[in-house]
């Protein structure tokens, strides 16, 4: 079976990074520079980067039903056990590597620096890949785990889901997995959990937009060419009314109940659409695959993601040691450019030393179970 690739993805998947990057940049404990509004509005924009992590869910949705629709297109199945043992590899590794410093080495050097504070999260559900129904994690650490929480319970249904039910029915999944979802947005959850941004049937709406994408592109010639010959001036006319949305989307919800209601889904069909015009439209304003460094960084974007509040944490804490984070440029300067540099060299670390061994095993469990058969190694 064919390499499976779309070179505009890996540029996607690092803008996606940093923008919830800044979402958890600029920490301050000094109540004089929080109630400052010029540094409360710029932690309040930068926050909205948390939607990165929609992002990330729908490129998740559209990548995994690519793949699945092509192997079953190809094979006429979905090798399950394979599709598992190429997600562990992928997943795993790193990520009991954050578990196991948030839970034992954080503890450790905050006793060792006469600062214990008893963790709130539950271990067990870190363990089974449940951190998304746990409280919010003492640990900074481990408050990136839900997402990738999300991520391990599509991968356990949506294999499954392609392999029982009929490519004739594949059309209807994706808007009865939405309209579903929907509902479940609005249910009010205990405050003291986070079931209500977290929930695997909150999210799945953001991953069943992605694969409905994907089904269209590869199912539809006239979907393709219809983003094919798509105009410039459309393709820039829908990114500026996203991005406006992109900022005025929780206002807008407050204000009328029908962004209140479909408010998430809108965010996810502009997510969309950008996967979707990258890789193929020919009228774009710009290609990322052409940001050669983005691309590149895209590489890592995985580790960068499980790592980056990591070395945030830590940069803050030795420039608090040290007394360089009392001035705003100190905060919003010198504390972020740190930590985003940390942030790539430490993913780097990673992936070279730690997770590249694991992907080095993909092969043996491509779809169709031959060395032959490729997969990008980011799938």
């Amino acid at each position: 079976m064919k390499k499976v690739y779309f070179p505009n993805l890996d540029g996607l998947r690092f803008y996606a990074f940093l923008a919830v990057f800044f979402a958890h940049s600029f920490w301050t404990e000094f109540d004089y520079m929080r109630l400052n509004p010029a540094f409360h509005f710029l932690k309040e924009v930068a926050y909205k980067g948390v939607l990165g992590v929609n992002f990330f869910f729908v490129l998740s949705g559209f990548l995994i039903t690519y793949l699945l629709l092509e192997e079953k297109a190809a094979t006429g199945k979905v090798n399950i056990p394979a599709f598992y043992m190429r997600r562990i590899l992928r997943i795993w590794p790193l990520y009991y590597f954050v578990v196991f410093v948030g839970f034992v080495v954080v503890p450790f050097v905050q006793s060792r620096l006469g600062q214990p504070t008893p963790e709130r999260g539950n271990i067990l559900y870190y363990l089974a890949f449940l951190g998304n129904f746990d409280v919010k994690p003492t640990s900074a650490v481990l408050g990136i785990l839900w997402s990738i929480a999300v991520e391990e319970q599509f991968y356990l249904v949506w294999p499954v889901v392609f392999s029982i039910v009929p490519p004739r029915y594949y059309r209807f999944l994706f808007p009865v997995i939405i309209a579903i979802s929907i509902p479940t947005q609005q249910m009010s959850y205990p405050a003291s959990g986070s079931l209500l941004y977290a929930s695997p049937f909150v999210c799945m709406a953001d991953l069943a937009t992605g694969g409905w994408c994907a089904y269209g592109v590869f199912s539809s010639e006239k979907v393709r060419t219809f983003l094919l010959n798509l105009s410039r001036q459309a393709i820039v006319s829908i990114y500026v009314i996203g991005i406006a949305y992109f900022f005025a989307m929780y206002r807008l919800s407050e204000l009328t109940p029908v962004f209140g209601t479909f408010g998430r889904l809108f965010l996810s069909m502009f997510f969309g659409f950008i996967i979707l015009e990258q890789n193929y439209s020919v009228n774009s304003f710009y290609k990322v695959s052409n940001f050669k460094t983005v691309s590149v960084l895209g590489l890592y974007t995985y580790s960068l993601y499980m790592l980056h509040f990591m070395c945030i944490y830590v940069v803050n804490k030795v420039l608090a040691v040290l007394h360089f984070n009392t001035q705003f440029y100190q905060v919003l300067v010198v504390q972020t450019v740190i930590s985003f540099v940390a942030s790539i060299i430490i993913a780097w670390l990673s992936f070279n030393y730690l997770e590249k061994f694991f992907l080095s095993l993909k092969h043996r469990f491509n779809a169709r179970n031959s060395p032959t058969a490729k997969v990008s190694v980011l799938s």
